[in-house]
């Protein structure tokens, strides 16, 4: 909307390749907008916490169900009123395991297989 009412405004967006679920940034920029918002799929990710992730989808939902003010207002009353103390970031049993390991004592292989054993079981929890 910008583009229309400012001289000089340009708007771009990263091209996106969906499958299923999964989108993959094909990163390259063209001119336009986006035809959905990936704010999900981008904080997924980053790694946000499923619990996180599920409340925003849940919201875009309600959004995408009636994109009038009133849902709106009715959406940002809902999140503020929602706990997300459950949430909170706790240590992750891999970190410990990190912090005992004697990398001066391992080859290049086993530590290698060692990130290769951490970021499999990180994927699986955030599945």
């Amino acid at each position: 909307q910008l583009e229309a009412l400012r001289e000089g405004v340009k708007n771009y967006t990263v091209l996106v390749q969906e499958k299923g679920q999964d989108v993959l940034f094909l990163r390259k920029i063209v001119q336009g907008k986006a035809d959905r918002s990936y704010g999900i799929q981008v904080a997924k990710l980053a790694g946000i916490p499923k619990p996180v992730l599920d409340r925003a989808k849940n919201i875009l939902a309600q959004l995408e169900q009636d994109t009038s003010s009133t849902n709106v207002s009715i959406c940002a009353e809902s999140l503020n009123s929602t706990p997300l103390e459950h949430v909170s970031p706790k240590p992750h049993v891999i970190l410990d395991e990190v912090k005992q390991m004697d990398l001066f004592s391992m080859t290049p292989l086993e530590a290698l297989n060692r990130l290769a054993d951490f970021k499999a079981r990180l994927n699986a929890d955030n599945s």
